[in-house]
This record gives C-alpha cells, structure tokens and sequence, in this order.
C-alpha cells in the first residue's frame, strides 16, 4: 500500500474563499503562506510553495492576491502554478458576531505531459469560489481567542485542453465549520482556521489538476498573519 503524507499550509484555495476571520480595524495588510509537501514512496515527492498577500480597503472590504507552484504529482518535473484574486467584506454584528464573505478566482498553468492530449505548459484550469462565514471569538487567556465559525461555500471549475474524462466543467456548494485560532505574536494578529467543509451537492472531482487538487475550492486551513 503506497503510504502519502500531505501537510499543505495554505491561504486559499485557499481558497480560496477561505474561512477566515474579518480584519481588525488597525489591520491593513495580510500574509498568508502557502506550504506543501507529498511523499509518495518509490514514486518520489511532490511540492508546493507560495502565498497571497492583501491589503484593506475602507469600509471593511480587503483584495488579495494569490500565486504557488510546485510539480504536478508524485515524482513529477512537471510544473504547476496558480495564480488569482481575491476580495472580501467583513463586518462586525452586534453580540460579538463577525460576518465574512469572500470570493476567489483563479488561473491555473501545468505541464501534463501530454496527458489526454494536453501540449506542453499552459493553461489547464480555471476556477472561481464563493464563501460566507459567520464567527464569535471568546477569549482564552492573554491574546489567545477561539471564535467558532460556521458558513457555507459554492464553487465552480473546469478543465482546460485536457480530453480526459475530468475534461467537463464542475460545480460544488456544501457547508464548511470549525474553530479559528487567533493570538499575537511579534505585534503581529495570527490565526489559524481550523474549518472542514462537508460538499452537500455537486461534482467536486473534475477539473482538479495535481496532488494537492490546488482547483478545488474552499480553502479550509492555513495561517493568516495580519499587520
């Protein structure tokens, strides 16, 4: 049985579209790393390295923009890389409660080697998502927050130059929730979502390129570090 260990660290796919929680207000520029690697036994290792970067806008709205590459799959020289926008609103409601809403769109470039009749490096894949989250932190002790969130996602795809059976287009919607970890560190707001989603309908398989399914969307995990 081949054993793979995939520890991804992501923005988000990622979201991407992602759960994340809404800006505080002395905030105006955001970091999200995204981390990646894959060991597939004999068949070698795969990886995947980037990040987004945003700045708030007034009236609580923050665009972003996300970019990493790494190989397609096990093993592979193949290169994959991923690029796109993101924008979205946050706002605080009364009881404590922060509404986020955000969306996604993105491009994605690979080298299949000639798989299903792909040519060479070039446009593979093109995706767009949606998010709503809805969350209320409550504080631990010191900077340490825990904020519950619960909220739905939507999102769409298709493949590109690639006659396979993943060449049709795909279309999800689902639930995602969790808890979003939120501390301070060197004058610095953190947090980490630790969101899952659960799809309700829809295809989520087709139009996914590489190991790490870089085209699906929500992006459920990660670490946003907040200036």
């Amino acid at each position: 049985m081949r054993l793979v260990l995939l520890a991804a660290t992501a923005a988000a796919f990622a979201l991407p579209a992602a759960a994340q929680p809404a800006l505080p207000d002395s905030a105006d520029a955001y970091v999200s790393p995204i981390l990646g690697f894959g060991y597939g036994g004999q068949q070698g290792s795969t990886f995947l390295v980037g990040g987004e970067v945003g700045r708030r806008l007034p009236s609580g709205v923050d665009v972003g923009l996300r970019a990493y590459g790494g190989n397609v799959t096990f093993g592979s020289t193949s290169p994959l890389a991923t690029v796109g926008p993101t924008v979205g609103y946050t706002r605080h409601l009364p009881g404590g409660i922060e509404a986020d809403a955000r969306v996604l769109g993105t491009l994605t470039f690979a080298d299949l080697d000639g798989l299903g009749g792909s040519d060479g490096f070039g446009l593979r894949a093109l995706n767009g998502a949606a998010q709503a989250t809805l969350g209320r932190p409550f504080r631990v002790v010191g900077s340490l927050q825990l904020a519950p969130t619960v909220g739905g996602f939507a999102s769409v795809c298709t493949a590109l130059g690639v006659e396979t059976a993943s060449d049709a287009g795909c279309a999800s919607a689902g639930i995602v929730g969790g808890v979003d970890v939120r501390f301070r560190a060197f004058g610095a707001e953190v947090s980490v979502p630790v969101v899952g989603a659960y799809t309700l309908t829809g295809n989520t398989r087709a139009g996914q390129l590489g190991a790490f399914q870089v085209v699906q969307t929500p992006i459920t995990a990660g670490v946003r570090i907040r200036f």
